[in-house]
Parts: C-alpha cells; structure tokens; sequence
C-alpha cells in the first residue's frame, strides 16, 4: 500500500484498502492514512457521504481516540450540526463513556 500511495494510484489504493479492509481489522495508522487521502481527495457533497460511511467503517473496526477526533473535525469542518449530534451518540453507543478533551 506505502508503494501505490508513494505512486499516487488512488483507484488501485483504495481498492487494496478496501480489500484489505473486509480480510483484516486494519491498524489506527492505515486507518488515518487512508481517511487522510480520502479528505484531500473529496471536493463534492457526494465524497462526505462516502467518507462518512468510511469513518463508521474505521470506528467499527478499530477503537481509536485520533480516528473519533477526525471524525468530528471533518463534522465540525463541514458544518452539520445535526451529524455532531450523530457522531457523539456514536461514540457513546460504542464506547460507554464520557469523550476525552481534545
């Protein structure tokens, strides 16, 4: 994946990601690096959808206090108020406990 990202193939990196993604539980790094590509790519409405489904994807998969504070930076960039409120009732379904202060 270092190689096709280094390379600059998006498709082919996002679909050994993907691939990956369904195999393997993925780390907090290869999740950050690829919510990163994803934010740097998206431009339209139709992208933040995606990258939502793909940050409850990375929140699934692995517990991560950087991933949930991206999550909510992207929320708060994007200004939907209404999609804070979802994520915070998230964080609490799955993890039962207060946020941590950034």
């Amino acid at each position: 994946m270092a190689v096709l990202r280094k390379c600059g193939l998006k498709e082919r990196l996002r679909t050994a990601r993907g691939a990956m993604q369904q195999q393997f539980p993925l780390s907090e790094r290869l999740w950050l690096d690829w919510l990163d590509d994803e934010l740097k790519a998206a431009s339209k409405p139709k992208a933040h959808t995606a990258i939502q489904e793909l940050f409850e994807l990375a929140v699934q998969d692995y517990l991560s206090v950087p991933t949930w504070t991206k999550y909510l930076g992207c929320v708060l960039l994007h200004d939907r108020v209404r999609q804070l409120y979802y994520v915070r009732h998230r964080w609490y379904q799955r993890n039962g406990k207060r946020m941590p202060a950034c």
